[in-house]
């Protein structure tokens, strides 16, 4: 396969305002997100070529100048087998390529290291209060029992203890192990159920077992993600920042971050410039052949999901096995925005189950074949 990529790049333009991706026949191409940047975007075309599973292509008319030739070497014999000005041949080794990503050795370019500095630098410009969302008035009568209140448990030597001081004398707080950097125990001492005591006790369930890192970066968003998975009609809330889900969330998540960044200097750890907790994938399951893998699947939806679900063959169907743990599922209007019990979130807790813990569960639109991730960072039930 030839890819101009000046070509490409002159027709995502064309499509901006109608269109965000998707804009072209190739599978690839519903996958890669275009930047600003080019040696971000042939990045992310990489991981789009990827996803597809197209392994090998030539990539043209690209115009690298020397700084982004150099870049580009750090995937010689991994994803690239030639580096020239305005070409690069594309042979990419799927395992090597995913143990790449799994050690976050994709370099990230100084200038978008200034444009992400440029952003946390004005995080102290948010709302830090205990102020809520109303949007979130709703959960006082979905969630009516707390399960980490009142379990204060003794520290342990190896563990350091970090807390969080709210009004109303509230108290979060939560251990982290000296030595693995894994949040060992987390509990709160409101007594009244409400918003903000509902927040806290969702908070403990997220962040328990998770490493440090992890917690700082994506706590918070894994707790509004299971709080709007409790709400029907949530298209208003936007995306899963903290900012739009009122102060407390801005609050609690610079807590966690200064913990982060306090543990990390007094164990005298680097911070990591990426984070993402990579799962490895059982061997035994990538070696298996995509229809060993359907058998596999279809055996476990017809066991352990259709009755218990009130589903049947017609409504979930495999279509693809995306780098081994990526299970893409055609889905019926039985199925399609079914949010208010989790059917799907719990379908895929099945399968991680069953399966692998890293599977992940994704459906695609039948007509114009428009993914929706539908989950794996937050706890689904």
């Amino acid at each position: 396969m030839i890819i101009d990529y000046k070509n490409l790049i002159n027709k995502y333009d064309e499509n901006l305002l109608s269109k965000l991706r998707g804009f072209g026949e190739e599978e690839f191409l519903k996958f890669w997100v275009p930047d600003s940047e080019k040696l971000k975007s042939i990045y992310n075309l990489i991981d789009a070529l990827v996803e597809s599973q197209t392994y090998n292509a030539e990539l043209i008319n690209l115009d690298l100048v020397e700084e982004e030739e150099k870049d580009l070497e750090k995937l010689l014999n991994i994803a690239i087998n030639k580096i020239e000005k305005n070409k690069l041949i594309i042979n990419i080794n799927k395992k090597k390529y995913i143990d790449f990503k799994k050690e976050n050795k994709k370099v990230i370019s100084e200038v978008k290291k200034v444009k992400d500095a440029n952003i946390l630098s004005k995080l102290d410009d948010l709302k830090y209060d205990e102020s809520i969302s109303e949007k979130y008035n709703k959960i006082e009568k979905i969630i009516k029992k707390l399960n980490f209140n009142d379990k204060k448990i003794k520290k342990e030597e190896n563990e350091e203890s970090y807390v969080l001081n709210l009004s109303d004398n509230s108290t979060l707080e939560y251990y982290i192990n000296i030595d693995s950097g894994v949040v060992t125990n987390a509990f709160h001492n409101s007594k009244n159920i409400d918003k903000k005591s509902i927040i806290l006790d969702t908070l403990c369930d997220q962040i328990i077992n998770k490493g440090i890192s992890e917690v700082a970066d994506h706590g918070v968003i894994y707790v509004e993600h299971f709080l709007r998975s409790k709400i029907k009609n949530k298209k208003e809330f936007g995306i899963f920042l903290p900012r739009n889900s009122g102060g407390i969330f801005n609050l609690i998540e610079k807590n966690l971050r200064s913990s982060r960044d306090h543990f990390y200097n007094k164990a005298n750890i680097e911070k990591k410039e990426i984070n993402k907790e990579y799962k490895d994938i059982s061997k035994d399951w990538i070696k298996l052949s995509f229809e060993d893998q359907k058998s596999k699947i279809d055996e476990i939806l017809e066991k352990n999901i259709f009755r218990q679900f009130n589903v049947n063959s017609s409504d979930i169907i495999l279509k693809r096995v995306i780098q081994g743990n990526r299970l893409e599922f055609i889905l019926s209007d039985n199925l399609k925005g079914d949010f208010e019990d989790n059917k799907l979130f719990k379908i895929e807790e099945v399968l991680k189950e069953k399966i692998d813990s890293s599977i992940e569960l994704l459906s695609i639109e039948e007509k114009d074949s428009n993914k929706l991730r539908l989950s794996n960072a937050p706890k689904a039930v």
